[in-house]
């Protein structure tokens, strides 16, 4: 059973079907309730929506709407409770876990939303489905979280 990570439920929700996560899903053919998605990310997405030119709000607020009803129909989305945020305090937090570097060539540290995500897949036993990253094969070592690159 898969995780979403952020950036990837964020691409299904944005319909754009040349985007990495369609052809995995394509590919991996994952069952209706193999796939799921935490509610962090679904409030990190709306969050950024709230970031963008007002004219682009509207648009994504709908596709992330219709790509919520998904998940909440099948009854996939995990919420945050105890044994997550367990699993969040004792082998992520603290940990000082830098994303790659930006275009400025600066690295930034991995927020705790993120942190969170993660946490997600490693307490209910989840791969989570993400881009590679450094810091993931970093947790990999240290934690029992497997991923799978979309």
């Amino acid at each position: 059973m898969y995780l979403l990570a952020t950036r990837e439920f964020a691409d299904l929700a944005s319909r754009d079907e040349g985007r990495a996560i369609f052809r995995w899903l394509a590919t991996a053919d994952p069952g209706p309730r193999d796939l799921f998605v935490s509610a962090i990310s679904i409030g990190i997405v709306a969050s950024s929506i709230e970031d963008m030119p007002k004219q682009e709000r509207g648009h994504w607020r709908r596709l992330l709407a219709e790509a919520r009803r998904l998940f909440v129909d099948k009854n996939t989305v995990v919420p945050v409770d105890l044994p997550i945020v367990d699993t969040w305090a004792s082998d992520l937090r603290g940990l000082e876990i830098y994303d790659e570097e930006d275009e400025g060539g600066d690295r930034f540290e991995l927020g705790e939303g993120e942190r969170l995500v993660i946490a997600v897949a490693i307490a209910r036993g989840l791969t989570l489905v993400s881009q590679p990253r450094a810091y993931l094969d970093e947790i990999c070592d240290r934690t029992t979280l497997t991923i799978v690159n979309p």
